[in-house]
């Protein structure tokens, strides 16, 4: 688990769409249609997260379930101040049969 208060959340999406718009290469997260529904997930150095409420709805399972998963390693998450989320490629995998999470380099989001 990777804890970042909301200053420093704030500070890393700040720095990061400055220099995208220096760059010109400004790209808004494609949204992910699942079920009939639109996520728009959060993405952060080229990585898309989603919250635990969308998880939760994709994946058919309970907060507490999310939090067993997290415990057993079967799903990892981040909390970025009070909100907690999942990377979607690991839920992708999980949906797709496995069950090894994506290991965060650094331990930084």
């Amino acid at each position: 688990m990777v804890f970042m208060t909301k200053q420093d959340f704030e500070n890393l999406l700040r720095e990061q769409v400055q220099a995208m718009v220096e760059a010109k290469t400004a790209v808004a997260p494609s949204d992910i249609s699942i079920k009939g529904e639109t996520i728009k997930p959060l993405m952060v150095n080229g990585v898309k997260y989603l919250t635990r409420t969308d998880t939760s709805r994709l994946l058919g399972k309970s907060f507490p379930a999310l939090y067993r998963w997290n415990k057993s390693g079967k799903l990892t998450n981040i909390k970025l101040g009070q909100n907690v989320y999942y990377r979607y490629d690991d839920i992708v995998n999980l949906l797709e049969g496995s069950s090894q999470p994506t290991k965060e380099k650094g331990g930084e989001v």
